[in-house]
């Protein structure tokens, strides 16, 4: 095996768990750090795994085609775990995206007769 096929699958699986990891991590980050709001923190945090997660693909690519041409029938599992992680890195990028889109509607202000009290009290009746 060349080293620069290892090469690449060992790329495309680092850079692909780094673009899983991306969203989780600017989550506890916003947790940990007082002053960094839910919404700033995937707003950096989503297109750096957009970017790490095309690198992996890009390197998978790279990886199952070095494999296609090999002599040597090794095991092709590698190149499907370093592909499945890029490609779910992209997926989550993706998702994470459309969903601190919807956070960040759903942060918008709320009036007063818009919320139903928790008593039994009637909105009507609302101080």
């Amino acid at each position: 095996m060349s080293s620069s096929k290892r090469a690449s699958r060992a790329f495309a699986a680092v850079f692909g768990l780094l673009a899983v990891l991306a969203s989780p991590a600017a989550v506890l980050a916003s947790q940990q750090l007082k002053g960094v709001p839910l919404i700033r923190a995937l707003y950096f945090s989503v297109p750096g795994a957009a970017v790490l997660a095309l690198i992996a693909v890009s390197f998978a690519r790279r990886a199952r085609f070095a494999h296609a041409r090999s002599v040597y029938a090794d095991a092709r599992r590698a190149p499907r775990i370093a592909r499945f992680l890029a490609w779910a890195g992209l997926y989550a990028a993706v998702t994470a995206r459309s969903r601190s889109a919807c956070t960040a509607r759903s942060a918008l202000p709320v009036s007063r007769d818009m919320i139903a009290p928790s008593s039994g009290r009637r909105r009507s009746q609302l101080p």
